[in-house]
């Protein structure tokens, strides 16, 4: 019984202090990314996603963002914007989705 609680805990802890963000997109050129980031303009600021941990589908579906788009970005933590900028270490799903009106 331990064996199974003890994941099934960490999986609970780990979804309730995850934080889901909706972005919509102004400038996605990836002539702009880092070395190690992908850069997003959006009307809430810009992201600035540390690539380097990203899956090849995560960031196929961030660089493939146009003008107009929105995207959820999850974490595991609360997004804080910082001069502008999300700086986003680790990143849990990433969904194009339809823009709320």
């Amino acid at each position: 019984m331990k064996k199974i609680l003890l994941p099934l805990l960490c999986l609970v802890s780990t979804t309730a202090f995850s934080a889901t963000t909706t972005f919509k997109v102004t400038q996605n050129n990836p002539n702009h990314y880092g070395e190690e980031s992908i850069q997003i303009k959006t009307t809430k600021g810009t992201l600035s996603i540390y690539s380097i941990n990203l899956n090849e589908s995560k960031q196929k579906t961030l660089m493939d963002l146009r003008k107009g788009d929105c995207v959820a970005i999850s974490t595991p933590y609360k997004l804080e914007k910082a001069d502008s900028y999300y700086a986003i270490d680790e990143v849990n799903s990433v969904k194009k989705v339809i823009c709320p009106k």
